[in-house]
């Protein structure tokens, strides 16, 4: 896939020799590491209401590293499929982790009240 970016840029925010290069996952990595850029790309750019902490992000450029390491070669297609998959498995681990801390909260307060009512009625 040829890069028609002005700038040079690629997913991850890498500049390419030129911009007419082929595009290889290996292109995403900064000295050795993937960085989530929301604002660069159109696809992390879609998940960011999701994406609400740094551990988080942490955990997607963790993974997405990880993947480029182990798939240098692939092309911009793999790399976004994967990069929307890692987003989304991130962004749903969110959302569980949020709503089971909010769960809990519910039961504690219930349980706090029921208490109160029968200590002091």
């Amino acid at each position: 896939m040829s890069i028609n970016n002005v700038n040079g840029q690629v997913a991850g925010g890498v500049r390419q020799a030129s911009e007419t290069s082929t595009f290889k996952a290996s292109d995403a990595l900064t000295d050795g590491k993937f960085t989530l850029d929301f604002e660069g790309n159109e696809i992390a750019k879609s998940y960011k209401s999701f994406i609400t902490s740094k551990e988080a992000a942490g955990r997607v450029e963790g993974k997405m590293t990880e993947w480029v390491k182990s798939h240098p070669g692939a092309d911009q297609k793999a790399f976004d499929t994967q990069l929307r998959d890692t987003l989304k498995q991130e962004a749903m681990m969110q959302n569980i982790m949020k709503s089971t801390l909010q769960k809990m909260m519910n039961d504690i307060e219930a349980k706090m009240k029921e208490m109160a009512s029968d200590r002091f009625s």
